[in-house]
């Protein structure tokens, strides 16, 4: 009875040990993905090195983390279907701390306004009030920077311009990577268009291309920028 006990005790450690072994082993690799968005602008690289990863993957909370990170680069790329897509078969269940739930809740969010569906990003903010509050005043800057994001695109897209520049502004004192300034930088643009300050908007658009120059941004100012040359 003593060696069956023990036995159990031995495979119980050998579990802990393993569970530990593989948590850090996944912080790393996440730890290198977003390195090769955030510090490389690599988004092509971050998708090709981050399927590998998903396709290894057996855990469902682990795989979860993994999509709703691949999300991610599906927004540099701007991609918004595809983003949509992927966020729509992760499971509520499977999502593994408060982290990833707001990033799941931001990519969807920030996707969905990008590809005309107001609505459906309006729904989703409505449906999760409570919990987007409590996290936009939380500790975590990681965890609240992107739900004010959320709110001033949800500002944004009411046409409340006034409130929306003030939440860009004090998100670019926050932010310090330079997708989210330059996605910043770009709806401030966009606003400084709406009260008729070109010059200004011109410098911000630029500021975005900059610092975005690897992601969506740059081909849709410049397309933008056609666009209303084309319409004077």
């Amino acid at each position: 009875m003593q060696n069956f006990f023990i036995a159990i005790a031995v495979i119980f450690i050998m579990l802990i040990a393993l569970y530990f072994t593989s948590r850090k082993r996944m912080i790393g690799r996440m730890k290198y993905l977003n390195g090769i968005l955030n510090d490389k602008h690599a988004p092509d690289l971050f998708l090709k090195e981050i399927d590998k990863s998903i396709e290894k993957q057996r855990k469902a909370l682990y795989k979860s983390t993994l999509n709703i990170l691949k999300a991610k680069g599906l927004i540099w790329k701007g991609d918004w279907e595809g983003c949509v897509k992927l966020l729509n078969t992760v499971s509520p269940g499977d999502i593994l701390n408060e982290f990833n739930s707001v990033m799941w809740h931001y990519n969807m969010i920030f996707a969905l306004l990008n590809s005309d569906r107001k609505d459906e990003a309006f729904k989703l903010i409505s449906d999760n009030l409570e919990f987007l509050n409590k996290n936009a005043a939380g500790p975590n800057k990681f965890i609240s920077n992107p739900v004010k994001k959320i709110f001033a695109l949800k500002d944004y897209y009411d046409n409340k311009q006034m409130k929306s520049e003030e939440g860009f502004n004090e998100l670019n004192e926050l932010q310090t990577d330079d997708f989210s300034k330059a996605i910043n930088y770009y709806y401030l643009g966009k606003i400084d268009l709406f009260y008729g300050n070109e010059a200004s908007a011109d410098e911000k658009f630029q500021m975005a291309s900059q610092l975005g120059v690897s992601s969506y941004l740059p081909e849709l100012i410049k397309s933008e920028s056609q666009g209303s040359v084309g319409h004077e």
